[in-house]
Formats: structure tokens, sequence, C-alpha cells
């Protein structure tokens, strides 16, 4: 009964440890944008929150640098659109947001909860590369675009049961994000909301077609090696419609 009450109390410590850790850290990074107005410290201080995954043999490091890519490329892109938005209320609900996802979000382990983040992941990053991509060579956005489609993929795919076609899979995910980069680097659009947000085509289109794309690899997992309609229907409807319409009524080409 004893160990029993000393282990609840070292959950519920380690519990409370992690957040005011989590809460400390969005709130120093908006502190960091706000007094100095410089993006380096707060990404230093999202990559010095990383430093667990270097706490193992050197041997571990690589592996554990692709598993924690997607946290890396959300909190860094948090804090450049906090640099890119200097509106203040737009930069606190960017740290509440934060927040939300270092609290909430990263740690979830169910195929839904790892969707989040791979989604998330892949919009916060798409947003910001396309916002900056008018300051940087074409070949750095599509390296950018297939970093952050491969490591989405990865990570949805790691909690499947296939590991053969893993790897492939996801840089396969990776070119198909760099081809529709090569092509909106060309001809970038923007929504503009409350005319202070503006995020990019590229970023929304990704995301639908990811919605396209999952459902039809967890029904091929489900019904061995079989894609079902049934499975994919509603999905595919509603991302292929948004695409069209986004691709067409609200690109100037009707």
């Amino acid at each position: 009964m004893d160990l029993l009450r000393n282990k609840n109390k070292k959950t519920l410590l380690t519990s409370a440890t992690h957040f005011v850790f989590d809460i400390t850290l969005a709130t120093v990074v908006l502190l960091s944008i706000l007094l100095f107005d410089q993006p380096a410290i707060a990404i230093i201080l999202v990559l010095i929150s990383k430093w667990r995954m270097l706490f193992v043999r050197p041997r571990f490091w690589w592996v554990n640098m692709l598993s924690n890519l997607p946290d890396m490329v959300f909190g860094v892109g948090i804090v450049a659109l906090m640099c890119v938005m200097p509106d203040l209320v737009v930069q606190i609900c960017l740290a509440v947001v934060y927040a939300i996802w270092l609290l909430f979000i990263k740690h979830g382990s169910s195929r839904r909860m790892v969707a989040t983040q791979a989604a998330a992941t892949q919009f916060i990053g798409l947003w910001v590369l396309f916002a900056v991509a008018h300051l940087v060579a074409l070949p750095v956005v599509l390296v950018g675009c297939f970093i952050i489609g491969f490591s989405t993929a990865r990570h949805i795919l790691l909690n499947y049961d296939e590991e053969d076609s893993r790897t492939l899979l996801a840089m396969v995910w990776g070119v198909l994000v760099a081809e529709i980069g090569f092509v909106t680097f060309h001809w970038t659009l923007a929504y503009s909301f409350f005319d202070v947000l503006l995020i990019p085509q590229v970023s929304i289109l990704v995301t639908l077609l990811a919605m396209i794309f999952l459902p039809c690899y967890d029904s091929y997992d489900r019904n061995e090696g079989k894609i079902k309609w049934v499975d994919i229907r509603w999905a595919v409807i509603f991302a292929t419609l948004l695409i069209l319409v986004l691709s067409t009524i609200f690109s100037g080409l009707l």
C-alpha cells in the first residue's frame, strides 16, 4: 500500500513538473520574441528543450532526432510565425497554441492523436516555409518541403505494423510535397483572415491531400491490402471538393 501511494505521489509530481516546464517554455518563448525581437533566442530555447533525445548512446541520436523532428518543426514554426506576424494578440494566441501542443497534443499516442500531430506539424511547417519563401532560394524551399513531408509521414507510419515500406512511403510523400512546393513557389497564393493572418494556399492543399491518402492507407492496412470505398468515401469527397474549390474559384482561375 505504501509502495502504491509513493508511486502515485511520484506520478503526480512528475506530471506537475512537466506542466510547469511546458507552460514556462511557452511563456519564455513569447517573452523572448517580445523583448528581443529576435527569433534566434526562442529557436534555441525550443531546441534545448529537446535535450533528452541526446541523453542516450550516440548510435540512437539519429533515430531520436527523426522521432522528434515533427515536434521541433512545430516549435520552430510557432516561433517563426510570431516573428512574421508581429501583432501582439496573434503572438499571444500562438503562445497559447504552443502551450496546448506541449501539454496535451504531442503526448498523445493513439492513431487519431498521432494524425493530429502530423497534420498540425505539416500545416504550420508549410505555412512558415512559404511565409518566408520570397527571402530564400527555390532549393531551400524544396528541401524544407521534403523534410516536412517526410517527417510527418514517417510519424504517422510508425503507428502501423508495416515496417518494410515505411521509409519508402515517407520519402514518396516528401517528394510529393516538394513537387507541390515547386509549383506553388512560382504561384504563391495566401488567404487573409481578419487582416492579420495570411495563410498560404499550399499548406491547406497539402493537408487536404493528406486527408485523402491517410484514410486510403488506413483502409489498406485494416483490410489486408485492399482499399474499401466505404472506408474512405466521405474523406475523399470532402477533401476533393475543397481542393477543386480552392484550386479554381479561390485561385483566380474562374
